[in-house]
């Protein structure tokens, strides 16, 4: 159950840091603000599903996370556009698969990582690292905070199994 719960942190932080191409919606709160600027993180959570494929059988784990310990900050640098992430923090994972429920601890984590950033239509924070795009909703950016919520729809394959990965993530953050 342990490797479970590892596996469904180690998907969940690859979902936020690949490509999505989910239909992002208009942001409620809306950008009113510059993203320019030092972030720090005061919360992060995440909720979904894994199915994973193994010789015929379907094994279906729900999982939420949430972080704490948080000493975590991403910032935002014009002329070139370079977000730079610093830092880290905890994840307390719930997961439930075949009726049991498990709760697991991974420590040391960072969610964005450092690369190149573009704002496109408005409210999709578009960022590349190492030739891997991630479009992330901006659902609201003012003077003061911003927070950003990916959503993820994808496939892993690995030797003999494959696994369908739909998560939801939030992250929010204060301006320093």
């Amino acid at each position: 159950m342990k490797k479970i719960n590892f596996l469904l942190v180690a998907l969940v932080m690859l979902a936020v840091s690949c490509s999505s191409d989910d239909d992002n919606s208009a942001p409620e709160q809306g950008v009113t603000a510059s993203i320019l600027g030092t972030w720090n993180m005061t919360e992060y959570n995440y909720s979904g599903t894994t199915e994973t494929k193994v010789l015929d059988q379907v094994l279906i784990t729900e999982f939420v996370g949430e972080a704490f310990n948080i000493e975590y900050n991403i910032v935002f640098e014009e002329d070139p556009n370079i977000v730079t992430s610093n830092g880290g923090f905890d994840v307390r994972v719930t997961s439930t698969v075949l009726g049991q429920t498990s709760t697991e601890t991974v420590r040391n984590l960072s969610s964005i990582e450092s690369g190149d950033w573009e704002i496109v239509d408005e409210n999709i924070l578009r960022s590349t690292t190492n030739g891997e795009t991630t479009d992330i909703l901006i659902e609201t950016l003012t003077d003061t905070d911003l927070v950003l919520l990916v959503e993820n729809k994808q496939t892993l394959t690995d030797t003999g199994f494959s696994t369908d990965v739909d998560l939801i993530a939030r992250l929010s953050f204060e301006r320093q």
